[in-house]
């Protein structure tokens, strides 16, 4: 249907299903459909190439969130926090936004890296190039660990430059930011001055 106009919507009662997947998938992929069906219908030029599908899915896949809670879905349904990060809305669990200024990783317990976010292959949903484990020595610290054969490099909020191959890893730390196998820069930035309120009333509590 065109937006904003009744003409030809889903039937409720009748096309349940439809409406209730429509309004679970993300604005992307809605947008692509009215491209190809509505903008693709008039001009087939404006169509969506097959490229464009695959890169779309593709994104979509590493935008699934499957949390140990039971909680399964996109990103969008993740609660923003004050400081940057986002929660899981079931169990709470903290994810960290990595961002190269366009896209964006989600860093949180049990989560895994793809061939398709740090490698060669931007097709590649299936092979494993990190894993976000936990310090083995500080519980609680967690850090992205290099499980593919490219070497990667990590910058420390300190400004010290460290090579990370495979079996190597760098700590989730605000200020961090890694370079994987394209050279291409993720950042993590977190809101400073969140942290630093929540001191100041802890010191004020003591």
């Amino acid at each position: 249907m065109e937006p904003g106009e009744e003409e030809n919507i889903p039937v409720k009662g009748i096309q349940d299903k439809l409406i209730q997947y429509w309004n679970e998938y993300p604005e992307i992929l809605q947008k692509m459909f009215q491209k190809a069906f509505l903008d693709g219908g008039r001009l087939r030029e404006l169509r969506p190439t097959e490229v464009d599908w695959k890169q779309l899915l593709v994104r979509m896949a590493m935008d699934y969130k499957s949390c140990h809670c039971g909680f399964h879905g996109f990103s969008y349904r993740l609660l923003p926090k004050e400081n940057g990060t986002f929660a899981c809305p079931k169990c709470g669990k903290i994810y960290y936004p990595l961002t190269n200024g366009m896209d964006r990783i989600l860093l949180a317990e049990g989560e895994k890296l793809y061939e398709c976010q740090t490698g060669r292959n931007p097709m590649d949903k299936d092979t494993v190039t990190g894993l976000i484990v936990e310090n083995r020595q500080k519980k609680g610290l967690y850090g992205i660990k290099n499980v593919s054969q490219g070497v990667w490099r990590g910058f420390y909020p300190d400004g010290k430059i460290k090579d990370i191959p495979n079996g190597q890893g760098i700590p989730i730390w605000n200020g961090m930011s890694v370079r994987f196998e394209l050279g291409e820069e993720w950042n993590l930035r977190l809101m400073q001055q969140v942290e630093e309120r929540k001191e100041d009333e802890d010191e004020q509590t003591v």
